[in-house]
């Protein structure tokens, strides 16, 4: 997928079935509503309690917008609510 804009957020949590699903929703309400948006995935980070929110964009404008959105202040929201430490990354693939 070379080419595609990441932004990833991470965060430690004791991660639960309800807190994994909620994450999962709202994901899903990026990937059918942001335009540009290629995939949005949560991930495990080793056997730690640190996970990544990873979504690849297809173009700056793209990323951008979704910094903007709804979907991302609640999923903000939610990982605060939580979360220890929160550590936002963008790069180009």
């Amino acid at each position: 997928m070379s080419g595609l804009m990441k932004s990833a957020m991470g965060f430690e949590v004791s991660m639960d079935d309800d807190f994994e699903r909620k994450i999962s929703n709202i994901l899903g309400l990026v990937e059918r509503n942001a335009l540009g948006v290629a995939k949005c995935e949560l991930k495990r980070v080793a056997e730690t309690n640190s996970w990544v929110i990873e979504c690849l964009w297809h173009d700056h404008q793209a990323m951008h917008a979704h910094f903007l959105s709804c979907q991302l202040q609640d999923l903000i929201g939610l990982v605060v609510s939580k979360s220890r430490k929160i550590v936002f990354k963008c790069d180009s693939e």
